[in-house]
């Protein structure tokens, strides 16, 4: 019994220690944290920042060799498959808004497209080989369109990657992968406000 509940207690700690350790490069990928104060007493330390952080630690420090922000989709959107007879539609929660760097940081396999190109032209979208089956069934959905509607970043999106299913031993889950171009086009990105609004993780 004892030896039975040490393996378990192993298993366990041993999944927990792997979180995120999948990434080719995972020795090498930081995550910058914000630590607020007001009026000289600690609010709290969070892992946000604002848009401009990555570009400027790029810029700044010679050792960062390349950045990536990612962006919830507060909220979720629907997303539908309007090329169809009878339109699928459903209300999706796993979005994320990345910059087109995140495919060469992160690690994860493609079942189609190239993850090297994938996210590099605006309106492009990397889908989930679930959400593929779901939008488009046994089609192949590389170079179709997915519609997005009631989120922060409406319109069109060419499907350019299928992903097989993320690792369970990751703190960073989604769906669905969309360039960041068309976030950053809304009005609340404005240069004068590029250290305030800070939504993104970097």
């Amino acid at each position: 019994m004892g030896v039975s509940v040490c393996l378990v207690i192993l298993k366990y700690v041993d999944f927990e220690l792997s979180y995120d350790k999948f990434h080719k490069d995972a020795d090498n990928i930081y995550r910058t944290i914000s630590t607020g104060y007001q009026n000289g007493e600690l609010r709290g330390t969070y892992p946000i920042s604002g848009y401009k952080q990555g570009p400027s630690l790029l810029m700044d420090i010679p050792e960062v060799k390349t950045y990536v922000r990612t962006h919830p989709m507060y909220g979720g959107a629907v997303v539908s498959n309007n090329n169809l007879a009878e339109p699928i539609r459903f209300h999706e929660s796993e979005l994320q808004f990345v910059d087109s760097t995140f495919l060469d940081v992160f690690s994860y396999e493609f079942l189609l497209g190239d993850p090297a190109a994938a996210l590099d032209r605006p309106s492009t979208i990397v889908i989930s080989n679930e959400m593929s089956l779901k939008y488009f069934g046994k089609e192949n959905p590389m170079g179709k369109a997915l519609t997005l509607s009631g989120g922060w970043a409406e319109g069109e999106y060419e499907v350019t990657g299928v992903l097989k299913a993320v690792q369970p031993n990751s703190h960073f889950t989604f769906d669905f992968l969309i360039t960041i171009h068309r976030l950053l086009q809304n009005g609340q990105y404005k240069p004068e406000d590029r250290w305030g609004r800070t939504t993104f993780v970097t």
